[in-house]
């Protein structure tokens, strides 16, 4: 699995700081998300089917991980969403799940039930 830094990227990102600044501020953080990681197999999939503009930075991967760190967790059954909504409950720490479709690529962010990790994978690394 690859490290990756999840924001603030570098200044000749694709999009103005201004405008990844008011991503990163736009909802709070509900969760620590811990080192944040991904599969080397999403990474060459990006690699072959994004565009070069969310390639900079791993702008994508930052855009994965701030909706799934600030609830975005729309394409996720309602039972899943309760279950991540309960795992933000103290004492009642869990994994928090997250499911998003790029491009018709099913993908998953993670986060371990102790906070100490985020791994962004293709549903079928999982």
């Amino acid at each position: 699995m690859s490290s990756v830094n999840v924001l603030p990227p570098a200044a000749d990102t694709a999009l103005p700081a201004v405008e990844i600044e008011s991503l990163a501020a736009a909802k709070p953080a509900l969760f620590e998300l811990g080192q944040v990681v991904h599969t080397a197999e999403i990474g060459h999939w990006a690699e072959q089917y994004l565009p070069n503009e969310l390639l900079v930075d791993d702008l994508w991967l930052n855009i994965l991980v701030m909706a799934h760190v600030t609830g975005c967790w729309d394409e996720l059954p309602a039972e899943d969403r309760a279950l991540n909504l309960r795992s933000l409950e103290k004492g009642e720490e869990g994994r928090i799940f997250s499911a998003f479709t790029l491009l018709d690529e099913p993908i998953y962010v993670i986060t371990e039930r102790d906070r100490s990790c985020t791994t962004v994978l293709l549903a079928s690394d999982y």
